[in-house]
């Protein structure tokens, strides 16, 4: 489900997303180097933060504090996940 709800719509549900995929790179044994470590222990403190449950969610809106956070974290991590740091 949070994959199938990673749209940009939704900053937590692109966060979640982008975290899991982060973490099954790292469990099949991607390299990783601390930016990343720092991004994908960020990432779930975030998540607890706002009481993610998964999707539907639609916490971290278009004024929220957080959202500017939550965007440049999943950022980190997709670019992780694509190839293109560590």
């Amino acid at each position: 489900a949070v994959l199938q709800a990673a749209s940009g719509k939704y900053a937590e549900n692109q966060l979640a997303a982008q975290l899991l995929a982060a973490k099954l790179n790292v469990a099949a044994g991607a390299s990783t180097c601390q930016s990343v470590n720092d991004a994908i222990a960020h990432a779930g403190a975030l998540l607890v933060q706002i009481s993610y449950t998964g999707p539907p969610s639609a916490k971290v809106g278009s004024t929220s504090p957080l959202r500017a956070d939550v965007l440049a974290t999943a950022s980190t991590l997709d670019r992780y996940n694509n190839g293109l740091i560590c």
